[in-house]
């Protein structure tokens, strides 16, 4: 057996499929809609190093199907616990028995998955349907391996854009 010794992190990342309603071309563009000045000069550098994307871009589909999204946890994610209520009701077991029966911890945590994957993509297909041909699109992508990649990823910067939030893990 190995056992870690060393400094053992958890850290995450996240894109972000952004839309702005028009080409980025100057720092100005960013800080309209980006709150602090440090988190817009950064999205200004990330936006000017991309190619900007239209809702027809293949890159934003291949984007938009590679996790789990965050933007809208009422439309996508279900009430685990009610799930869990569901789930044992119909299997005509305890809530405990999910947590302790690896069978259906297993059986509960693929199908609950399954249908977020299904509304994940239901509300992908929305959110691209309900672009506007004139708006374009930049990808962000931030992690929490330092101060200032934690708060870009968890800070929610793009609040005043419509924007959608890729769980890289």
């Amino acid at each position: 057996m190995k056992i870690k010794t060393g400094f053992v992190t958890n850290s995450s990342s996240s894109s972000f499929i952004v839309v702005f309603p028009s080409k980025i071309k100057t720092i100005d563009d960013v800080k309209e809609y980006i709150d602090s000045s440090r988190f817009a000069e950064i999205v200004f550098s990330d936006a000017i190093q991309q190619k900007p994307m239209t809702k027809n871009s293949k890159e934003l589909l291949k984007n938009l199907s590679s996790g789990f999204e965050y933007g809208n946890i009422d439309e996508i994610h279900l009430d685990y616990y009610r799930y869990m209520e569901y789930f044992a009701k119909r299997e005509n077991i305890t809530v405990k028995e999910i947590s302790t029966n690896n069978y259906y911890s297993c059986m509960f945590t693929e199908e609950l998955y399954t249908k977020i994957n299904i509304r994940t993509k239901e509300y992908i297909k929305k959110f691209i349907n309900d672009l506007s041909v004139e708006e374009v699109i930049y990808i962000f992508s931030y992690a929490d391996d330092t101060q200032v990649g934690s708060d870009m990823e968890h800070g929610d910067i793009f609040y005043k854009l419509k924007h959608v939030r890729i769980n890289n893990h």
